[in-house]
């Protein structure tokens, strides 16, 4: 799960679940609620430095999505006025 500003902004779940979700099963989150609550919790523990890091590395991703998407657009553009 990536985190900005105190939300999340992507998340990585298994097949499995996601395919759980797209049939509508609400069940097919719940172990995975605790498995992420467990990680947040101990997430909780890090040091000033490692949250540093960690808000430095989503920033870096976050600018590589607007990176990709001004390219996609630029080139969907070109495509557009061909």
């Amino acid at each position: 799960m990536i985190i900005d500003n105190d939300q999340p902004t992507f998340v990585i779940v298994d097949y499995k679940v996601y395919r759980n979700m797209i049939a509508g099963e609400e069940n097919s989150l719940r172990p995975n609620l605790n498995f992420a609550d467990q990680r947040i919790s101990q997430s909780s523990n890090l040091g000033a430095q490692e949250l540093e890091i960690i808000e430095r590395l989503n920033k870096e991703i976050l600018a590589l999505k607007n990176q990709i998407e001004s390219e996609e657009r630029a080139e969907l553009e070109s495509q557009e006025s061909d």
